[in-house]
């Protein structure tokens, strides 16, 4: 049984909580894609998650995606949820291709279309889940 998010505790829905909480993992997807990967916490998860390109491309799919919800609750406290998803859709997509970007300027790091792939491929299946959950939003028309 899926509990509905009204039934999360009343801190969980409060603003500045949900925004918190895209603050750090924003924080904690940066760290782990633009740090260093040789000798730092960025190798020793990637050695740990199974040390190849699909697991570290599942990474960034994990990464997106839980980034994308995160989002998408925080901005559903200030504007209506279609307008939120939309929102989510586009800052998601931007960052991860800033990220990759970024990555170019990095000693051991490089940009990759497979990884930035895996990032809109999170951001995707955040969305599919959204729709399977019934929560995603319904655009509205007029029948003419």
């Amino acid at each position: 049984m899926v509990k509905h998010s009204a039934s999360l505790h009343p801190l969980l829905m409060h603003p500045v909580v949900r925004w918190l909480a895209v603050l750090v993992w924003l924080g904690v997807t940066c760290a782990f894609l633009l740090l260093p990967g040789e000798d730092s916490i960025v190798e020793d998860a990637h050695n740990f998650i199974g040390g190849t390109e699909v697991a570290d491309w599942i990474g960034h799919v994990v990464l997106f995606a839980v980034l994308a919800g995160l989002l998408y609750g925080a901005l559903c406290c200030h504007i209506a949820p279609p307008a939120a998803l939309g929102a989510t859709i586009w800052i998601t997509i931007v960052l991860g291709a800033a990220i990759e970007a970024a990555q170019l300027l990095i000693d051991s790091r490089g940009a990759s279309v497979l990884d930035a792939a895996g990032n809109w491929l999170g951001i995707a299946l955040f969305v599919v889940w959204l729709w399977r959950r019934g929560q995603a939003p319904a655009h509205h028309r007029q029948n003419r």
